[in-house]
């Protein structure tokens, strides 16, 4: 093992906030286990659009909680002291230890953090930051990736993702923190209560137009955790309970049925037995929702809206946060809304 590569994990340890990860970094380094150590420590991973995303393991190039703090304060120092920020989590592997963390550094550098009361979809945090009127937005999530990954993606205060050039400010300004151990961290940051899912559900609801409501609706979370949200706004909207694809209702960070957490889903099988008139499928994270209709209904193309997930799919995509300037984009459906 090269002197270099050696001091690299030496001081990573040194500075490591998990006892275990920097037990499994040790053990690396006594087992001098040379390529697991060249892979973990050649690069950090980098800040782009859509945030971090990487294996869970201790190292620079891994999603863990020294990881996460040092990107929280480099995000926090964008901001202005006092700034309102709300953190979101799914119910990944490491997604809530990550949420709180990064509230604690948020709180550390006088931000006022907010964390959702729970593992929620992403378009509850972009609904959040606009009903709060954030500077930001954190959500603790690494999408479709595999089971064994998690990520971090920073929304701007439009509710939007956010655009270049914000991602490599905000990369400079994590690779300019010191080691993780020594931010300041404070737990004098909000948990937020349910009100702020009652007024998502009311919202989203409310996009509904008047009309027929005798559907019956097959669908399946993929493991994710956008179910209960899914129900409760079929049920504010006036429709039937949709039918749960049983093995896939609950939230399940290893996403035991799927081989990837996105497109492929045992809704097909579960709307054979009760034929519905559709089937959604909402990802792990509810930001996608294909549907599939049985004939002679045309089925939608992928990515097209509906009402749970039309707020995510248009919302202004622009970063207004201190100090990220960026041009006005919108994402659109492949169809209207």
């Amino acid at each position: 093992m090269s002197t270099q590569l050696r001091a690299a994990v030496e001081d990573w340890i040194a500075g490591e906030v998990d006892d275990a990860a920097a037990a499994d970094l040790q053990a690396l380094l006594d087992a001098d286990d040379v390529g697991e150590l060249a892979d973990r420590f050649r690069a950090p991973l980098t800040f782009g659009t859509a945030g971090l995303r990487g294996p869970l393991r201790a190292g620079p190039n891994g999603m863990n909680r020294a990881v996460v703090r040092r990107a929280a304060a480099g995000i926090a120092s964008r901001l202005d002291s006092g700034a309102t920020v709300v953190i979101g989590y799914d119910a990944r592997h490491g997604s809530a230890d990550f949420a709180h963390d990064s509230a604690a550094v948020l709180a550390g550098a006088g931000c006022d953090a907010r964390v959702l009361p729970g593992p929620l979809p992403t378009p509850v945090l972009a609904f959040a930051v606009l009903r709060l009127r954030a500077a930001a937005g954190i959500m603790v999530t690494a999408s479709h990736n595999p089971p064994e990954d998690n990520g971090y993606k920073v929304y701007a205060g439009d509710g939007g993702q956010i655009v270049p050039p914000a991602d490599t400010e905000i990369e400079a300004a994590i690779q300019a923190v010191g080691p993780a151990r020594a931010i300041a961290m404070s737990d004098a940051y909000t948990v937020l209560d349910g009100s702020l899912v009652d007024a998502y559900v009311a919202a989203v609801a409310g996009l509904v137009e008047p009309g027929p409501r005798e559907l019956r609706i097959v669908h399946t979370a993929m493991h994710g955790v956008g179910g209960e949200v899914l129900r409760r706004v079929f049920a504010r909207a006036g429709f039937a309970e949709p039918i749960d694809v049983p093995q896939q209702a609950k939230p399940d960070p290893d996403f035991p049925t799927v081989a990837f957490p996105t497109r492929r889903s045992r809704a097909r099988s579960t709307s054979r037995c009760n034929w519905p008139n559709r089937a959604p499928i909402s990802s792990s994270q509810t930001t996608r929702m294909p549907t599939a209709a049985p004939s002679p209904y045309r089925t939608p193309a992928y990515g097209a809206c509906s009402a749970a997930t039309r707020w995510a799919c248009c919302s202004p995509m622009r970063c207004c946060v201190k100090g990220f300037a960026a041009p006005m984009r919108r994402r659109s459906c492949r169809r209207p809304c």
